[in-house]
């Protein structure tokens, strides 16, 4: 009896421990007040690791499973980092008081549920429900946060920009945006630590024409290792499907590891219609298109490692190669032409086209990125070395029904894309509250096309001298710039920036130097930042940029695709120069109210002309002059107990053209209107322990619009993206592109000509995504104690 009264207690003793955890409490707080949703960690020498966001008033709590020293750590953003170790023997409380860092990276605003924090840049977003973001992607989760809105097959959105350029943890990435977006929808939105979003670049940023820039961090913390295994299968008018496997580690070194294989096939449909106006002929096109992109692989790989004495390094690099050798891509053109005489129609020409297109492309990139701190600020290199092939080969017949002419061509092309990418970057305080950034960066790039073209005679291909050329395309440019932040008090804050654009580029055709071009261009910047209170917030930003024209739109050569059709570039296009200022008005942290009006001088464009024999010939020229303004809204509301969301964004703008003298009569100087319209509804009915379930429902309206002189009819379209994450899998179903069809374009002012032209897009689709964690394990430490610099390696710092 004895025996057994000694072997039940002996079984309790281990239960009646666990039950005795000790709870370390807290609050963070500045000379304001609690710091809201900061971030806390804990860990202690072996394989404990905890972490938690503190509440809207910047209280946490954590049940610590034995006692023992353990390592505090809390960042929030704009503050320096806090340490402290801590010995814990019971349950223990503290009162930690943060410090605001040098940064001034942002000024953040104390509100209940803070979902922006605004920057003299743009702003810090955050998510209000972090525990609903479970099952989702990385891509997925952007859409729920302000400003961003889904976007077709492609990365979310700014409201009101026309590009949006993706940073990954705070740097330029070189991975090419396909697969910065396989990686975005890989891994697991919880993998995301905060999104910086800067609305208009400043001089340290080496961005083209009106663009905005989404940062994403990654979290770092708890040393673990896991693998995300993700399939899908997309149904369009045909089916693709792909997979990746995706390894994250921290530790020593943070590494993200992708490596992934799809296919991809398109459907498009194009009719176009072409009519004289005072209807003395008319020709008719039915074209469709099916794209088969083949068997695609890629792999990715990031890794950063900081030193204790804060020295970071990171490498990026990434590689992709596809093919569809086996199932080439498909033209098929039916055509018409008609003349009338009196009442009498006459067809002239009436025959099809039946191309075949198939081909390989590859590809890599390798950057290398060094952080030195210095005493008072920090010294930051970046070296980017990247390489593009492609090869396609293809067949097109012509057949006319009326002679029975045949026509068959074969073209082969080859190009090749050669870039290294250097920047030197110091960033230093002057004061507490004053920082001083200046750098340099540019880039040297390599251009090569080879395209030949043979035409069958008789019994073989002969080659066409006339169609094929050997283009090489070299540009380099090298931009210094300065800027100097400052924040004058706790509402006042402003930063002003120059660059210098210097650029030289020269084309060779067939070995002969056909030009060179060299570009000078200062480009100022201001912002300014105004917290009014901790409702109202106002931002001014002023930024002038270039878009420096691309090789291929500086082609000389005259490249026919049809004996009386060709496209004639210009080797002595100018860059557009585009100075855009925007006025934005944060309230509430709910609702962001923004103005943006713009300039842009030698704004180019491709033309559709008549030569003097009477040939159609598409040509690019610095044709306009550009205004636009626009106005855009965009608002936020969480609502029951922080399990639905409201984002509802609008954008109208104008714009006009001012041709230059010599295409007044092509290009109208009218002013034209457009204006768009998007929401998403979340809601997450189901979200308990290991299991949540959340709906997205979307929507998107764009009205009629004009593009030199083509009428846009509008655009819509609807989604809803279904996800259910329980333990280790997320199941998601999406169907995007619900109503949107067909496109219908009409050019009103193309010399004699009225054309009318409908696009089918293969938009619609349905798709299922599976995603497996697993090998997930907390990694061990030989060490028995850890000083600062350790416990900074074990949080990624």
């Amino acid at each position: 009896m004895k025996k057994a009264l000694f072997l039940l207690l002996f079984s309790v003793l281990p239960l009646q421990d666990l039950l005795a955890q000790r709870q370390l409490s807290g609050c963070v707080q500045d000379e304001g007040g609690g710091l809201p949703y900061a971030t806390v960690q804990l860990t202690d020498s072996a394989a404990v690791t905890l972490s938690t966001a503190a509440d809207e008033r910047g209280c946490f709590q954590l049940q610590v499973p034995e006692s023992g020293v353990y390592h505090l750590w809390i960042t929030y953003v704009g503050y320096e980092d806090y340490y402290q170790q801590v010995e814990i023997t019971q349950d223990t409380h503290l009162e930690i008081r943060m410090q605001p860092g040098i940064q001034l990276k942002g000024v953040e605003i104390t509100a209940s549920k803070p979902l922006i924090s605004p920057t003299a840049d743009g702003m810090t977003m955050s998510w209000s429900n972090t525990e609903a973001l479970k099952g989702l992607t990385m891509q997925q989760a952007l859409t729920r946060l302000p400003m961003l809105r889904k976007k077709a097959d492609g990365l979310p959105e700014m409201v009101g920009k026309g590009r949006t350029v993706y940073y990954l943890n705070g740097r330029r990435s070189f991975l090419p945006q396909e697969q910065i977006k396989t990686l975005l929808e890989s891994l697991p939105a919880e993998e995301i630590e905060r999104v910086e979003l800067v609305l208009n670049p400043g001089a340290e940023y080496d961005e083209q024409g009106d663009v905005a820039i989404v940062k994403i961090y990654l979290r770092k913390g708890s040393l673990y290792s896991r693998y995300y295994l993700n399939a899908w299968t997309l149904q369009r008018t045909f089916n693709s499907q792909g997979g990746n496997l995706t390894w994250a580690k921290q530790g020593k070194w943070n590494s993200t590891l992708t490596l992934g294989a799809s296919n991809n096939i398109t459907y498009h449909i194009y009719k176009n219609d072409i009519m004289e106006r005072d209807g003395s002929a008319a020709s008719y096109n039915d074209s469709r298109n099916i794209g088969r992109g083949g068997l695609a692989t890629w792999l990715s790989w990031i890794a950063s490692h900081t030193k204790p004495s804060g020295q970071l390094w990171e490498v990026q690099m990434s590689g992709h190669y596809s093919t569809n050798q086996n199932s080439p891509s498909r033209d098929f053109n039916n055509f018409r032409q008609e003349r009338y005489v009196g009442n009498t129609v006459q067809t002239v020409a009436m025959g099809k086209q039946n191309n075949s297109t198939m081909g390989i492309d590859g590809g890599g990139t390798l950057g290398l990125f060094y952080e030195q701190p210095l005493k008072k600020g920090k010294l930051t290199l970046n070296t980017v070395f990247s390489y593009y092939n492609k090869e396609t080969e293809g067949i097109m017949s012509y057949e006319d029904y009326l002679s029975n002419d045949e026509d068959r061509r074969r073209q082969y092309v080859l190009q090749s894309i050669r870039s290294l990418y250097n920047k030197v970057d110091y960033e230093g305080a002057l004061s507490e509250k004053s920082v001083l950034m200046a750098g340099v960066y540019g880039a040297y790039s390599v251009n090569g096309n080879d395209t030949r073209w043979w035409q069958w005679q008789q019994s073989g291909y002969v080659l066409e001298e006339k169609n094929s050329f050997v283009y090489d395309y070299r540009e380099h440019y090298i931009t210094p710039y300065v800027a100097w932040r400052k924040q004058w008090s706790a509402r006042w804050q402003s930063k002003v920036g120059l660059r210098v654009e210097n650029t030289f580029n020269e084309g060779f055709l067939n070995g002969e130097r056909k030009f060179e071009n060299t570009y000078f261009n200062p480009l100022p910047d201001l912002s300014i930042l105004f917290v009014q209170n901790e409702n109202h917030t106002w931002q001014l930003q002023s930024r002038g940029s270039i878009r420096r024209p691309a090789f291929w739109e500086l082609n000389p050569y005259r490249f026919y695709s049809a004996p009386n059709y060709y496209v004639e570039n210009n080797p002595f296009l100018q860059p557009s120069y585009n100075i855009s200022n925007t006025l934005s008005h944060i309230i509430r942290q709910k609702i962001v109210l923004g103005l943006v009006w713009s300039y842009t001088g030698r704004q180019s464009a491709q033309m559709l002309l008549e030569d003097e024999e009477g040939n159609n010939a598409y040509k690019r020229l610095n044709a306009a002059d550009f205004h636009s303004g626009s106005i855009f809204a965009n608002y936020t509301e969480s609502f029951w107990q922080e399990r639905g969301q409201l984002n509802l964004s609008a954008y109208g703008g104008y714009f006009q053209y001012l041709p230059y003298t010599a295409y007044e009569s092509i290009i109208s100087d009218a002013i034209n209107f457009t204006w768009s319209t998007s929401g998403t509804l979340t809601l997450v009915p189901v979200q308990k322990e290991g299991k949540v379930l959340s709906v997205d429902i979307g929507g998107y309206l764009q009205g009629p619009f004009n593009q030199m002189n083509m009428q846009i009819a509008p655009l819509f379209s609807f989604y809803v993206d279904t996800n259910y994450n329980f333990g280790d899998w997320t199941i998601s179903l999406i169907t995007d592109d619900l109503g949107r069809n067909y496109i219908s374009r009409l050019d009103v002012n193309m010399y004699s000509r009225i054309s009318k032209q409908w696009m089918y897009q293969d938009a619609r689709y349905v798709q299922l995504r599976v995603r497996y964690s697993f090998g997930s394990r907390i990694a061990k430490s030989q060490e028995g104690r850890l000083d600062k610099g350790d416990i900074g390696q074990r949080v990624g710092k």
